[in-house]
This record gives C-alpha cells, structure tokens and sequence, in this order.
C-alpha cells in the first residue's frame, strides 16, 4: 500500500543474523519522503483501542513492541502455534487497518519464511561445501523455496494505538498478531524439500540436515522485528 511504513516481525532461529529480509515501505502522509525507521522511544501513548471505557493496553502489544516472541508464544491460543507480529505506523488509522488485515500482510510473513529458511539451509550445507552434490541441492534449494508460497496464517489478536511522537504531532500504531500451526508449516516444509531428489545417500544426507536445520529456523522463539526500507 503507498504512503505507510510498515514493519514485519516475525520467528526465526539463531541463524537468522546470517541475512535478514525486509519490504518496502513508504510513509503515509499527504506528501512523499524518504522512508524512516519506526521510533518508539520517547512516545508518548495519548489515545488506544477500548480507552473510552476504561481498559488498558493489553500486555502482549508491549511483548510485539519489545520483540518478546517467548511470552507470546505462550499466549493461550498460540498452543502448537507459531506467532507472526505484523505492525504499522501512519496518520491514516483506517487505511492502516486496512493493510494489516489484507493478504499484503500475508504475503510479506511468507516471503520473511522463505528467505530466513533458504538461508538456514545453506548455511546447513556450508560446512560440507566441497562434498559431490552440495552446489547442486544449493541450488534446488534456492530454486525451489523462491516458487513456494505458504499459507495457513491466521489472525489471533489486533490492536491500535495513536501516540505523540517526540518530532511533534501525532501518528497511530496498529499491532496484529498472526499465528500459524507448527504442523502445518512443518509439512510445507516437507512438502517443498521433497521435490527435491537425492542421487546417492549422501546426498540424501544432506537434504535430511538441511530439513531440520529449516524446522529449526523457522520455529525457534527467538523473534526479530525488522523495519521496513
């Protein structure tokens, strides 16, 4: 969507610093600038969802804006769940809403899995790069997770607040929180590696290390929330 700056948080493994995608953005404003990284720091929250009746900023929109992927894990429905935050920032709180709760959103969730999982595959094969067949299954790899699209997100929770920022004036923040079956990526994962035939057992080997290796990253708690360029 134009004009908005929006930024992706979502669960990978250790091996996550090895790359990190990102999406591009734009901010939602009447007129066009250079894309910024979201703030928080020194914001001061004037205005949230259900305030005209007393409620409080739930605890797991501060866990999305602290990148505390281990207690939203834990949220009750996220039993045998992965969760994925999905948050944006803009004047315009409908147009937000609007975004979060779109196919858009989806759509960056799977290409952060894809790119975060290919990239713990090949590190998977790093340390064996002069065995028969690595370039090989590198290749497929890539090949194969550039064509895959995964699905299955479900929206658990959302949630909108409108802060006054320290550069002054006033922007809303609107948190989604999506979630995913562990099984249920998990076969998409087997699903994708098995198009993928090895030749000897060795190279069976290898694809069996890779595909744990993508379980692993793609499951592990361990959450990042990467602004948007």
């Amino acid at each position: 969507m134009k004009n908005m700056i929006k930024k992706i948080g979502i669960i990978f493994g250790s091996l996550l610093v090895i790359g990190c995608a990102t999406t591009k953005s734009a901010e939602t404003s009447s007129s066009s600038s250079s894309p910024k990284k979201i703030e928080k720091k020194g914001a001061q929250v004037i205005d949230w969802q259900g305030s005209e009746f007393g409620k409080d900023i739930p605890e797991w929109v501060e866990y999305v804006s602290e990148n505390d992927y281990a207690r939203l894990s834990q949220l009750p429905e996220m039993e045998d769940k992965i969760p994925f935050a999905v948050t944006g920032t803009g004047q315009d709180r409908d147009l937000l809403k609007i975004w979060v709760n779109t196919n858009d959103a989806q759509a960056e969730l799977s290409k952060l899995i894809k790119t975060n999982v290919t990239t713990s595959a090949h590190a998977a094969l790093s340390g064996n790069k002069d065995a028969p067949g690595v370039k090989k299954l590198a290749e497929s790899i890539t090949t194969i997770f550039s064509n895959t699209q995964f699905s299955g997100f479900s929206k658990a929770r959302d949630f909108w607040t409108k802060v006054q920022i320290p550069e002054g004036g006033t922007e809303y923040r609107y948190y989604v929180l999506y979630s995913i079956e562990k099984e249920n990526l998990s076969y998409q994962i087997d699903v994708a590696l098995g198009k993928i035939a090895a030749e000897n057992a060795e190279e069976q080997e290898l694809l069996d290390k890779v595909k744990e290796q993508a379980k692993i990253t793609a499951m592990t708690a361990l959450g990042t929330t990467q602004p948007v360029k």
